[in-house]
């Protein structure tokens, strides 16, 4: 009974394999046959030694069960416990019995044709693998120039085991060679910079507006963003341009942009801007390398603290944030480190549980709070920039460079710093910021300098001043209140920050024509009431040096969902001088908005009641309904109709839009009809792209994007997508791609014809920022026909049918002498056993009539005996 029931197991994988690899490949209705080698292979099993319960046995299929002269088959493919063909498999791959990591493996035949393991850099360096650590470096360098990666021999006593029912890899590597596992790093060499193409990414709009009294207008606007890819460059340039009453050309900026891997950052040169985390951002001509947090994995990206510890035996950590499991893994006795908690949050404590293999908890708690400004322990970013300041009037200004650089000293302190010097210019930043228990915090102080600042007097003279700056953030676990944002800034009377400055230098205005900002104070709160919904507040309130009015601005809203719909209310009050009282100095405006499905399901349209007033004689009441339409809901729509009162007077308007995804482009119309006017307007968007094999249109509009060739799998659509399509020349373009991350590609062939089939459907690209991926998906083209043998009887089942020209392996026969093939052959042998075979000639398929499964079916006879052709791969 031991041996029976510990082969269980294996028997009932490789009966699923072996069921699923005969329907697949020969469509057969029923598994007679098969049931027969099923119950030789238990009674195989049942006599096994003891020891087969441990350890998986050679198993051998006796043909001589089979009927007729089946005893001559080749049935040493299901030897095998983990049947593996060359190709690429998506598995799990669990490392030492801990979480799995969902990665490509591709399988070869190595030197005795057993199926070999090959996993890419990336995936091994996921794992954690100390490289510097192995033996064989020579080995390694070579492995890793022919991208095959085989840890078995590569590692130590390492082992991987498939299993294929479970689609899973069972990797074991010592401890000695692991090291930190880097969660989501993706290595560089499995970038791709994509292929050399051109394109342009638009948005048109036309918009025309006709008065009961005076001229109809027409007004026509378009954004375009062209682009150019060579290798690792990216050469792009963006514009507006007008039309109609106002016409113009407006170039936004153009620019070349690069990888620099081995710094994690973008070197760019030509019409930028300059990053805005330590000085306000100024658009510029010129050079700049700044540091690009999307090349970095999740886990190293913003702010998150090292949690250390100490665990007395095999123990298992837990980090939970806000009462959510955000981390889990097992450590060994000893002292522990976890330093790539995702920056899941700027606030909420981290809870740590320690359990013993014992079962006995230790709990601890890390402080957890941040500003934008915090770092990791360690980790730094930097820019550099030097260049002409670009004035949106004059197009020119002052030369200058500007230089910031942060560091994550420990978990508690980043300090920060930076400089802005120009000819007669120059200011410095200095600051820290610091996670605390009672919050983060940060504050930084900004002098600066100006040389011959002409005066309202008309004299010129030197000004100094200094702004000074601190944020605050800090989640309340007791209430789960989140302060995400406090933040105060004072600037002096002299303070100038390099855009007032160069304004002054282009334009040569006076230092009093410039309007300074004094005190700045924002705020922003949000409060979880559980299930009686969300309560939020918000504000910024602003004075300035010169006699201009301070304003203020705050925000008050609630909502909460039910299980009929959701509600909505909203207050908002703007202040002028702080004179509440005075009537044209504030302005409220009260909202709310209540929306609810119209009937049942996802694509149910949806229907928002909403009002908003000021007083009782402003107001306006709004009606409207929006849904999606479309198989794979690439339209959506709205109706609405609006009533306004304003002091007596009253205005009703009724309107609509409908928006489409077509295959080649975005498409938009709307149109309106009030008591005093009416307008209308269309839009199209979407990517034309140009590369070696024609155009390729996407009603998609993005940056990084993907070519893919399907050929002949016209209309084909992306899953993942709701416009672009396989057009007819075998193409599609999708053009959202995320950079430095897998990008899943999946296509969808139900509308395919029955005479095209895909070898995958699905497959993970890892792009540049801005790269143009090639993506191939290769199709097999040909009439599916199904084939009965009419001397079945001397056809052995599960018979191979070979490819004479290739010697491959096509399919095998099924009951009845049943035959499924796909392609263009003339003649197809079958191998009848001891080195012999059979040849069915085929006619010219063409001819035959498809029936409703589109299959096309003939009865032909396997004739003459001769020598089999050797199978590849076998």
């Amino acid at each position: 009974m031991p041996v029976i029931t510990g082969s269980v197991a294996f028997l009932e994988k490789n009966i699923d394999l072996f069921r699923n690899t005969i329907t697949s490949h020969l469509r057969i209705k029923t598994l007679r046959n098969l049931l027969i080698l099923i119950a030789v292979t238990l009674l195989q099993l049942a006599i096994a030694p003891e020891s087969s319960a441990v350890e998986e046995p050679a198993f051998e299929f006796d043909s001589r069960f089979l009927r007729g002269n089946g005893s001559n088959v080749n049935v040493s493919h299901f030897e095998h416990s983990n049947l593996l063909t060359e190709g690429r498999y998506q598995l799990s791959v669990w490392l030492n019995e801990k979480e799995p990591f969902d990665q490509e493996v591709n399988v070869v035949n190595g030197p005795d044709e057993e199926p070999v393991l090959c996993f890419s850099e990336t995936a091994v360096q996921q794992w954690g693998v100390r490289f510097g650590a192995l033996p064989d470096q020579a080995l390694l360098e070579q492995q890793r120039e022919q991208q095959c990666l085989q840890v078995e021999v590569l590692i130590p006593n390492a082992k991987a085991a498939v299993d294929v029912a479970a689609l899973r890899v069972d990797v074991s590597i010592p401890q000695l060679y692991l090291g930190q596992v880097r969660r989501g790093y993706i290595s560089p060499t499995d970038w791709d910079n994509g292929i050399t193409a051109g394109f342009l990414g638009y948005t048109a709009n036309a918009f025309n507006s006709r008065p009961d009294t005076g001229d109809s207008s027409t007004r026509y606007s378009a954004n375009l963003a062209a682009g150019f890819n060579i290798g690792a460059w990216r050469l792009r340039h963006n514009a507006n341009v007008q039309g109609g009453d106002e016409t113009g050309y407006e170039s936004i900026n153009t620019y070349a942009q690069r990888d620099v891997v081995p710094l994690k950052a973008q070197f760019t040169a030509g019409e930028y801007f300059t990053p805005g985390d330590q000085f306000d951002s100024v658009p510029f001509r010129g050079v700049q390398l700044t540091s690009d947090d999307q090349m970095l994995p999740e886990s190293e990206r913003g702010f998150a603290p090292v949690v250390r510890g100490i665990a007395n035996s095999n123990a298992v950590v837990t980090v939970r944030q806000s009462d959510t499991v955000i981390y889990e893994t097992s450590v060994p006795p000893g002292e522990f480190v976890i330093n790539d908690l995702y920056a899941t949050s700027y606030a909420g404590d981290l809870e740590v549980t320690v359990t013993e293999a014992d079962g006995s908890e230790r709990r601890f708690t890390v402080p957890f709070s941040s500003v934008v400004q915090l770092l990791r322990p360690g980790a730094s970013r930097f820019s550099a920039t030097l260049g002409q300041y670009r004035d949106t009037e004059t197009g020119s200004g002052p030369m200058f460079g500007q230089a910031t650089y942060r560091r994550g000293i420990n978990n508690i302190i980043t300090m920060y710093g930076g400089a802005t010097l120009a000819e007669q210019y120059g200011s410095a930043v200095v600051g820290a910021a610091v996670s605390t228990p009672v919050g983060a915090l940060s504050t930084d102080a900004t002098l600066s300098r100006v040389q011959d600042v002409l005066m309202t007097s008309g004299e010129r003279e030197t000004l100094s001043g200094e702004s000074y700056r601190i944020s605050y953030s800090k989640q309340l676990d007791a209430s789960k209140t989140n302060l995400s944002l406090a933040a105060y800034r004072f600037s002096s009377d002299e303070y100038l920050d390099f855009a007032d400055y160069a304004q002054l230098e282009s334009r040569n205005d006076s230092f009093d024509s410039i309007r300074r900002e004094q005190h700045r104070f924002q705020v922003s709160i949000s409060q979880p009431l559980g299930s009686y919904g969300n309560l939020g507040v918000s504000g910024i309130s602003r004075s300035w040096w010169d006699e201009r009015d301070d304003t203020t601005t705050f925000q008050v809203n609630y909502s909460r969902a039910f299980n009929w719909g959701s509600l909505s209310l909203s207050a908002n009050r703007d202040l002028s001088n702080n004179e509440p009282d005075d009537g044209n100095g504030a302005d409220t405006r009260y909202l709310a908005t209540v929306s609810f499905p119209i009937g049942h399901g996802a694509r149910s349209p949806r229907l928002s009641l909403s009002s908003s007033f000021e007083d009782s004689d402003n107001y306006q009441m709004r009606t409207s309904m929006t849904g999606v339409v479309g198989e794979r809901d690439q339209g959506s729509y709205q109706l609405y109709a609006t009533h306004t009162a304003n002091v007596g007077a009253s205005a009703r308007e009724y309107g609509g839009s409908l928006q489409w995804n077509t295959p080649v482009a975005a498409l938009g119309t709307s149109a309106s009809v009030g008591d005093t006017s009416s307008q209308y307007s269309a839009s199209i968007s979407g990517t034309v792209l140009a590369h070696s094999g024609g155009l390729v249109f996407s009603p998609e509009r993005g940056e990084t994007m993907a070519l893919i060739k399907a050929e002949g799998a016209e209309g084909a659509s992306l899953r993942s997508s709701r416009g672009p399509v396989v057009n007819d020349q075998g193409y599609a373009l999708a053009a959202t791609l995320t950079p430095y991350r897998y990008n899943r590609l999946n296509l969808d062939t139900s509308t395919l014809d029955a005479s095209i089939e895909l070898s995958a459907t699905g497959q993970d690209v890892v792009p540049t920022r801005g790269a143009i991926v090639a993506v191939e998906y290769p199709t097999d083209n040909g009439m599916p026909l199904l084939i009965r043998v009419t001397n079945n009887q001397q056809i052995p089942f599960a018979s191979s049918v070979i490819d004479p020209l290739s010697g491959e392996m096509l399919t095998m026969v099924g009951q009845g002498g049943v035959i499924y093939v796909r392609g263009d052959y003339d003649v197809l042998d079958v191998d009848l056993g001891q080195g012999t075979s059979c040849q069915i000639q085929l006619p010219n398929i063409e001819a035959l009539p498809v029936d409703e499964r589109g299959y096309r079916s003939i009865e032909l006879p396997c004739s003459g005996a001769g020598q089999l052709h050797s199978i590849a791969g076998s």
